[in-house]
């Protein structure tokens, strides 16, 4: 997939120079000075967008609707904090329309660096990137209970799709990402919007209450306290035995707490939890629903290259290594390490786990060049896979990290594969690369891992 690049983006230098697409009004409503460098209408070109009354993700998607415009700074006036924004006043003056367009001025001068995207295939991805780079932050995620998702990026609202092409981003490379949070979904629509209930097991209804248990010492008889209650002063009465009990922890003592159902009257241990979703008013057992998760992301220099390049090419190295017999993404990673460090430690067999890291790939791009650091990415990604067996593991952290683990591997053995490695590198012309190894076994192996893949 790609997107055609013309020449760089042509912005404005000073404030007075920055064009302004008035929204939710005309460009009447602007102050008198500023009006002359004003459009009401997103097709006759603009820098900048003010938002002048309240108006929907809709109305600022659709003036947005382009990639060039999609990235253009935001200026909202309206008192309408939930739409994305890079500047909010609460009144519309002259000084403060000028201290926003002023704050604006390093957005549109990150701009000016980029090729002029079109609109093709990766227009989103390419969008989501630039908001990363030109904003100069990173994404983040945030919780948000209007949202069906349960979670959304302020900075990328109105893209859609948006957790997808996040996620295909960072298995390329392109972005690297922190945990934020974890949610749940409903299993008939895929709503996060719940509500977590405590439910009967025997009829499902969540009208359930919490019972105290009473334990008598003499006969032995434990039921709820309902069972025990007698008639005048707050008596209790043992059901069973039908002595009066009188003084906690010398006649009874009380174990802890039961649940009965309003609605059937079934006693239980514990309730069920339940979802109750709020979109379709569906019902997911707990132990049934799906789960989704949800990361912060951050540009990677590949990323920043993809966008200076205009393309997604997916010429990164985790693309390149992700092809590979051995690959696996850290998630599946893991989950095979600890078996096979399990094997390791039980019948004391060989496992070794090493990491080679690429030092500056973005000066050695610079340097040689995208079309040879391409290539000699493409030569290292085929070297490792001649090298590793079919039963090792391999995946790509941040995309300038190759973790791999060897089972029935010594250590001595890692140091001829690495060998091996750079043999290989000088052979093929690509010894240009930078990279640094580092290898370890038994607990100092999971400890590398864990260090790794928690970096």
């Amino acid at each position: 997939m790609s997107v055609s690049v013309n020449k760089r983006v042509s912005v404005p230098s000073a404030v007075e120079d920055i064009g302004i697409l008035a929204l939710g009004g005309t460009k009447k409503g602007l102050p008198a000075g500023f009006r002359s460098r004003a459009v009401s209408n997103a097709e006759e070109g603009f820098d900048v967008i003010v938002v002048l009354a309240p108006i929907d993700n809709q109305q600022l998607a659709a003036a947005r609707s382009t990639a060039r415009n999609w990235l253009a700074p935001i200026l909202d006036f309206s008192g309408n904090h939930r739409l994305m924004a890079d500047f909010w006043d609460v009144q519309l003056t002259s000084a403060s329309l000028e201290e926003g367009l002023l704050a604006c001025l390093p957005i549109l001068q990150r701009m000016a660096r980029l090729p002029r995207l079109t609109d093709g295939p990766d227009r989103k991805a390419l969008c989501m990137l630039g908001m990363a780079y030109t904003r100069a932050t990173k994404l983040e995620a945030q919780l948000c209970a209007d949202r069906k998702a349960g979670v959304h990026y302020h900075l990328l609202d109105g893209l859609g799709a948006t957790h997808e092409i996040l996620d295909e981003l960072y298995t390329a490379g392109l972005l690297s990402r922190r945990f934020f949070d974890r949610t749940h979904l409903c299993d008939v629509c895929g709503s996060s919007r719940l509500n977590v209930r405590e439910v009967c097991e025997g009829c499902t209804s969540s009208d359930v209450a919490t019972v105290s248990i009473i334990h008598h010492y003499r006969c032995g008889h434990q039921a709820p306290e309902s069972d025990f209650t007698g008639t005048g002063n707050n008596q209790l009465h043992c059901p069973k035995c039908r002595e009066q009990l009188r003084h906690l922890g010398v006649d009874y003592s009380r174990p802890g707490q039961s649940f009965v159902c309003n609605a059937c009257d079934e006693r239980m241990s514990d309730p069920q939890i339940s979802f109750a979703c709020m979109e379709c008013y569906g019902e997911t057992a707990a132990d049934r629903a799906e789960t989704r998760s949800w990361y912060h992301y951050e540009l990677t220099s590949d990323g920043e290259q993809a966008l200076m390049d205009g393309q997604l090419s997916h010429n990164g190295l985790q693309h390149m290594i992700s092809a590979l017999q051995q690959a696996s993404s850290p998630e599946r990673f893991v989950v095979v390490f600890e078996q096979l460090m399990s094997v390791s430690k039980r019948y004391k067999r060989d496992l070794t786990v090493g990491t080679m890291q690429l030092v500056d790939l973005e000066a050695f791009r610079e340097e040689v060049g995208s079309r040879a650091a391409h290539e000699a990415l493409k030569e290292l990604s085929s070297l490792v896979s001649e090298v590793l067996r079919e039963t090792d593991l391999l995946t790509v952290v941040d995309g300038h990290l190759l973790l791999m683990a060897l089972p029935e591997t010594s250590i001595s053995v890692f140091y001829r594969v690495e060998e091996r490695i750079r043999e290989g590198l000088v052979s093929r012309a690509a010894n240009a690369l930078q990279y640094e190894f580092k290898e370890a076994t038994g607990d100092e192996a999971a400890q590398l891992v864990r260090e790794v893949l928690q970096a």
